[in-house]
């Protein structure tokens, strides 16, 4: 019984030993974040995958298992694993799992930088790609294998294979002389061997001398005192004959100043008259969009004065249009405890009193003449001001749209 007991209890403790320094699920719901090594294949977001995907694994890509630890310790620490396109690799070493420990099993243990590191101190991120483990800044790891730190070596160079040397071609007069199968196929016909060419020596080239078309043409050497040039004049209808000008310098100077900087102004000029009509045209723009802009503002304020006059108009509209249906709700009223047999004529006989003698209502008195009048002027007043607002409204509109556009251009 104490045998039990006791296979029971190394049980138990051999597999929370375990469970410390391997992982039992991956369950991180966070998002996995592609760097230098792993990048993301849609929406810049790593794609979450499978244990068991690890172990098959596409050509040019890479698997990341991530451990999510709070800082503060309030939280358990999770892990997950996520896939994407595989990046540069090459300055990772390449660790190879131990004889004793499967890939597939390697998937589930934790891996330290130390064999004296604890449970919790276990790398944050490891890259694997079907073959061996990756892990930054480390050219070792270390994982626990029944209860002691086994060694991840790197992949040694000895078990690349090396390619074989070349041999050494045969020279051609050999291969030329030795036996050759051509397995049926038909002799090509043999080439005779080119005769040996003999170097000529190759007589040097005579520069090539233009033949002298017109003498006159030739430009005098400043030592020959007999040499003069001649000076053709255009004829006008010939388009491709150009004069050159002459300044008399050895005479009047004063002239000849006064043509170049009569020469000079025209070309300045040009150049400036070229700047006014297309160099200027983003300052144009600039401050046609600023006038536009002052437009708008003072726009906008116009129409925003002349709807707080339509407001007041409306008000005023409004009030006496009400005293007037308030008259008239009276009058049938009064006409209806009087309790006479013709309603319409006791109703016409009090419109005609209202119109003529009025009524007094808060010391001012109406009559139903002047009501009308007055109602039809501020419902006049009313309709000007709206236009007038809708108008300013208008031209705010336009001319902010055009500064726009202008600034934008």
């Amino acid at each position: 019984m104490k045998r039990i007991f006791l296979v029971m209890l190394l049980s138990f403790a051999a597999l929370t030993f375990a469970n410390d320094y391997s992982i039992s699920n991956f369950s991180a719901e966070d998002v996995g974040t592609p760097d230098s090594y792993i990048q993301a294949e849609f929406g810049g977001e790593l794609k979450t995958a499978s244990p068991n995907a690890v172990l098959d694994i596409q050509k040019g890509r890479l698997f990341i298992r991530q451990k999510f630890e709070d800082p503060f310790g309030e939280e358990e620490t999770v892990y997950q694993i996520y896939q994407g396109r595989a990046g540069d690799i090459s300055s990772l070493t390449a660790l190879q799992p131990p004889p004793s420990v499967s890939y597939a099993k390697l998937v589930n243990l934790k891996l330290y930088s130390s064999s004296s590191a604890d449970a919790a101190q276990d790398i944050e991120k490891v890259y694997f790609d079907g073959k061996s483990v990756y892990v930054e800044g480390a050219s070792t790891a270390f994982v626990s294998v029944n209860g002691s730190m086994v060694e991840l070596k790197p992949q040694s160079a000895e078990a690349a294979p090396v390619a074989a040397p070349a041999a050494p071609a045969a020279p051609i007069a050999a291969a030329a002389s030795s036996d050759y199968d051509d397995y049926g196929y038909e002799d090509e016909e043999e080439v005779a061997p080119a005769p040996p060419v003999t170097e000529e020596p190759i007589a040097e080239a005579k520069p090539i001398v233009p033949p002298k078309l017109i003498e006159d043409d030739e430009e005098c050497e400043e030592d020959d005192p007999d040499c003069e040039e001649e000076y053709v004049e255009c004829d006008e209808d010939d388009p491709d004959c150009e004069e050159e000008e002459e300044y008399d310098v050895a005479g009047d100077i004063s002239t000849t100043n006064a043509d170049a900087d009569a020469m000079d102004y025209a070309a300045s000029s040009a150049a400036s008259d070229v700047k006014d009509r297309f160099g200027i045209a983003d300052e144009v723009r600039f401050w046609s969009g600023v006038a536009l802009a002052a437009v708008a503002a003072g726009s906008a304020v116009a129409g925003i004065l002349q709807h707080m006059e339509a407001n007041k108009a409306s008000d005023a509209y409004d009030k006496l249009s009400g005293l007037k249906n308030s008259f008239m709700s009276q009058i049938k009223t009064q006409c209806k405890a009087l309790e006479v047999e013709d309603q319409g004529k006791c109703e016409t006989a009090m419109i005609w009193d209202l119109s003529n003698n009025g009524i007094t209502v808060n010391g001012n008195t109406y009559t139903l003449n002047t009501l009308n009048s007055r109602i039809d002027t501020n419902k006049k007043t009313m309709d000007s001001y709206t236009l007038f607002r809708n108008v300013w409204f208008g031209v705010t509109a336009v001319s902010l749209t055009a500064s726009i556009v202008l600034f934008v251009w």
